[in-house]
């Protein structure tokens, strides 16, 4: 996406960090899933970080490093937003809008993980 701050690499693993827009949250994070889905790529993305990862990588490692930004998605939009407003907001939301605005997505070789419960533990 073009709101791209900073993409670096880190071993096997692509990060790209986004400046969040506050006003389209669910909107930023479906476009890279869809990105991610359609071209059959392994990855992780939420509003503020999309992680690129490759094919060989073990399914552990990738529930791991995605967990990891997933925390620190959470940890940033608690601090912006406040504990008490994001568990309000998130709590009325779909089940798919939840995961756009709040865990963010896994995808393993083009194949949605439908919630982080999913996942697996790593």
């Amino acid at each position: 996406m073009k709101d791209t701050l900073k993409t670096y690499k880190v071993g096997k693993l692509t990060v790209q960090k986004r400046r969040v827009d506050w006003n389209r949250l669910e909107e930023t994070t479906a476009l890279e899933v869809n990105d991610l889905y359609t071209k059959g790529k392994t990855g992780y993305a939420n509003p503020e970080y999309t992680l690129l990862l490759d094919k060989d990588i073990p399914y552990t490692e990738i529930v791991r490093k995605a967990k990891t930004f997933q925390l620190l998605w959470i940890k940033r939009l608690r601090k912006q937003l406040g504990y008490r407003a994001v568990k309000h907001y998130v709590r009325d939301q779909t089940h798919i809008n939840r995961q756009l605005l709040y865990t963010g997505v896994l995808v393993v070789n083009g194949e949605i993980k439908l919630s982080s419960a999913d996942w697996g533990s790593p």
